[in-house]
């Protein structure tokens, strides 16, 4: 794994009314021309480049044989991921119901995670990172 080829730091950034939110500019190489978001595993969403996406559902195809529990999870996540294209001005369009699931409104939380990208409520981040410390 090379340094250039993971994801990290953390940006804050304001979402519009239009669920429209600017890519921070260590991210935006990484997520053009096409990324997908999708569910996290908590109050937060995931951003993967396309190739980095593909790379998750082979891992997942590759894993055999998943309990119920585990294959209605992937169903849902998978169900509720969409391909996605920033605009010339590197924003990046969320679908309402994924907004809605991650409460994002105001400001936001993009946070690299060496391959994919967690989008969180700023708020709901903070909250987070203060449960694990304490």
């Amino acid at each position: 794994m090379k340094a250039n080829e993971v994801l990290l730091g953390q940006y804050i950034r304001p979402i519009d009314a239009r669920g429209r939110v600017l890519l921070p500019e260590p991210f935006k190489n990484a997520m053009s021309p096409q990324c997908v978001v999708t569910l996290g595993e908590g109050v937060f969403l995931r951003l993967f480049s396309l190739d980095r996406w593909e790379e998750y559902l082979e891992r997942i195809h590759e894993s055999g044989n998943l309990s119920d529990e585990e294959m209605d999870e992937v169903s849902r996540v998978v169900a509720m991921s969409y391909i996605t294209n920033p605009d010339r001005q590197g924003r990046l369009a969320i679908p309402m119901e994924l907004r809605e699931y991650a409460r994002l409104t105001g400001d936001i939380l993009f946070s690299g995670n060496l391959y994919w990208i967690e989008i969180w409520n700023q708020q709901l981040w903070e909250s987070h990172i203060a449960l694990k410390k304490s």
